[in-house]
């Protein structure tokens, strides 16, 4: 196989699926949509940008849940609607002649972002911009670009989750990374890592049930790094072969998703330019989140990473996730980690424009580093206060400030915008 010229036949193939996607989603605004099978009929009013029909599909998609034993209330179809995260308000009323009469405002989803990061010596700050709702049927955009202490990053990404309003989704991710970091336990730094990647990954998608959906993609990388400033450079291409299973049961509150969520992911190499042994990668993690006392919010969250890779360059570099608070931006390097996190959201105010939080929260883990720091275990705490918008479909914006002895000790990290490493 000639990796060499992959990159043009994916892009050939990209090409080919995003005109298919556009003019799958070409926006036109109806009144009302079809009677279903139960002769039950949707009306939406309120959408400007978003189309009826994307509307009508995410009500249908509710109402697939009804059998015999559980009748969708307006409620649930509610909360359904608010779930795409496109709308601030949605009401949703049955009439006597079976039309579901459904009203929603919406959110500003086409969004300039700044970055904006500091957390010990790491500082990153960009530029992106965000549409999540393209050509008004849910789909997502995502390009732009961030540059750091560590190196800078270039990249897009596009996701259309429902092709035609079907099961069936597509997505395509690319981005050229240059990179400088460092393995670092306790102001100790055991060794550093300089070099570029670039990577094309288009995937397809298939939602099983309401709750799971399945994707597969295949992701090509031309990488080149240098151990120390040594100036002996490993390159090599390859191709990467990733299978995963997503469960999402939680439903969206501005600030938190009640609910239960997460994720199993299998990455594998299959093919390489160089006579190195193939990677593998496990991932998983699950996310549970629950309204308690006075609308407070416990967020506990539970991550597993592994590879076979026990090299620098191939590694898991983790550091500064939740879950890895008061650790540096990919300066915690092992071949398998174990990250706990709990968060306590607390509003604080709640305004038409948005809501104010203050969430303590502690993180823990165990790893097993690439070098041999004396330690296996971590762990931080903190709190942080937080923006989450009402109008304008971005997460929150945050300000951090917590203790983790055992890598950067006291830290304070301020985010604005999208977390991107």
């Amino acid at each position: 196989m000639n990796l060499k010229t992959l990159p043009l036949k994916i892009s050939i193939f990209v090409a080919i699926s995003l005109i298919s996607a556009f003019s799958w989603a070409s926006p036109t605004i109806e009144t009302r949509a079809p009677a279903l099978a139960n002769n039950v009929s949707i009306a939406v009013h309120g959408n400007t940008r978003t189309r009826t029909g994307y509307i009508t599909h995410l009500v249908q998609d509710c109402l697939k849940r009804e059998d015999a034993d559980n009748k969708i209330s307006t409620d649930e179809i509610r909360t359904c609607v608010m779930n795409s995260k496109l709308f601030s308000e949605a009401t949703v009323h049955l009439k006597e002649d079976n039309i579901i009469n459904v009203e929603v405002k919406e959110r500003w989803t086409l969004i300039p972002i700044p970055l904006i990061q500091s957390s010990g010596d790491y500082t990153s700050y960009g530029l992106f911009v965000m549409e999540s709702n393209l050509l008004g049927a849910g789909i997502k955009l995502f390009t732009g670009a961030s540059f750091s202490t560590q190196g800078n990053s270039f990249f897009l990404m596009l996701k259309n989750p429902s092709v035609r309003f079907t099961p069936w989704g597509m997505s395509l991710l690319m981005m050229k990374v240059y990179d400088d970091i460092d393995s670092e336990y306790k102001n100790t730094v055991y060794e550093n890592l300089s070099g570029k990647a670039r990577a094309v990954r288009p995937g397809i998608s298939y939602r099983l049930t309401p709750e799971l959906t399945a994707s597969t993609g295949i992701s090509y990388f031309d990488t080149e790094f240098e151990v120390n400033d040594s100036g002996n450079f490993t390159s090599y291409n390859s191709l990467l072969h990733e299978i995963k299973l997503t469960y999402k049961d939680a439903d969206f509150k501005f600030y938190f998703e009640e609910g239960t969520k997460g994720y199993m992911e299998y990455m594998y190499e299959f093919t390489r330019s160089d006579n190195s042994s193939y990677v593998f990668k496990w991932e998983a993690a699950i996310e549970w989140e629950k309204n308690l006392i006075s609308k407070n919010a416990l967020q506990v969250g539970l991550r597993y990473e592994a590879t076979n890779a026990e090299d620098s360059g191939r590694a898991l570099h983790l550091g500064q996730d939740r879950g890895y608070r008061g650790i540096q931006s990919k300066s915690l390097w092992a071949t398998e980690s174990v990250a706990l996190a709990l968060d306590y959201q607390i509003p604080i105010a709640i305004r038409s424009y948005g809501t104010w939080t203050v969430a303590p929260f502690m993180d823990a883990g165990w790893f097993n580093p690439v070098h041999e720091l004396g330690a296996d275990t971590y762990h931080s705490y903190g709190a942080g206060i937080y923006l989450y918008l009402k109008e304008i479909a971005i997460p929150g914006l945050g300000l951090v400030i917590g203790q983790n002895d055992d890598f950067l000790g006291g830290f304070v990290m301020f985010t604005l915008g999208f977390s991107v490493n």
